[in-house]
């Protein structure tokens, strides 16, 4: 089972690294991380953004050191994506099939 989790953070990464190509933040092209914006445990697919090191958790301002910060950069520059992401219910959710995951994530990225 964590052979496939593993298989599916991978692949939903370089899915993400694909589609954003440099920090949606600051535009840097170095050291580039997909952030989920989720709970890996429970995440909808897509609910990630490219980050570099520094806006994902290096710096002072960034995703993980100071989520007040990145929650308002959110509001402000993904306003639909900030109020889907509010909006959601770990309750209603329940942790995926990895399987199933997994193929979903490789018909999306062909």
């Amino acid at each position: 089972m964590k052979y496939t989790r593993k298989k599916c953070l991978k692949l939903w990464a370089e899915i993400i690294k694909e589609r954003d190509k440099v920090c949606v933040v600051c535009g840097s092209e170095y050291h580039l991380n997909s952030h989920h914006l989720v709970d890996r445990k429970y995440w909808p697919f897509g609910e990630g953004l490219l980050l570099c090191a520094g806006c994902h958790s290096f710096s002072f301002l960034s995703a993980h050191r100071n989520g007040v910060w990145f929650s308002e950069w959110l509001k402000e520059n993904r306003p639909k994506l900030f109020l889907k992401i509010k909006n959601y219910s770990y309750k209603k959710t329940k942790p995926p099939s990895y399987i199933s995951v997994y193929e979903k994530l490789l018909k999306e990225k062909s």
